[in-house]
């Protein structure tokens, strides 16, 4: 993990990502990483392609390196739970996700959301 020259641009964006990360354990939209809809209200639903970010989440805590502060962090735990929790509830019935519209049921958002999400899960 040394040599890898992208874990200090890891850790130097996480306070940049967590700023997109609705972290109000008594919002309706906590664990949404798409400030647009949370915060500004610019969307009318959440992009699922957003939820992505919790793969960050989960390598921050479960990666030990020089300068993580994030690594075994409760907060970053429960918010990378809360962050999959999240996209689960904004899944289409039919299993699909959206990006641009509702009821588009987006093959991109789909495929890689679902990637990111699984691995979460697996970490």
């Amino acid at each position: 993990m040394r040599d890898n020259p992208f874990i200090p641009v890891v850790v130097s964006l996480m306070p940049r990502v967590l700023t997109n990360l609705d972290r109000d354990p008594h919002s309706p939209t906590f664990g949404s990483f798409d400030r647009n809809h949370w915060h500004y209200r610019i969307r009318p639903f959440s992009s699922a392609v957003l939820q992505q970010a919790s793969l960050m989440l989960v390598h921050c805590y479960n990666t030990p390196f020089e300068s993580n502060s994030y690594y075994n962090d409760d907060r970053i735990k429960r918010w990378a739970i809360a962050s999959l929790d999240y996209w689960a509830k904004i899944q289409n019935r039919d299993g699909s996700f959206d990006e641009y519209w509702k009821g588009e049921g987006s093959f991109p958002a789909t495929a890689f959301s679902t990637f990111a999400a699984t691995e979460c899960y697996l970490l």
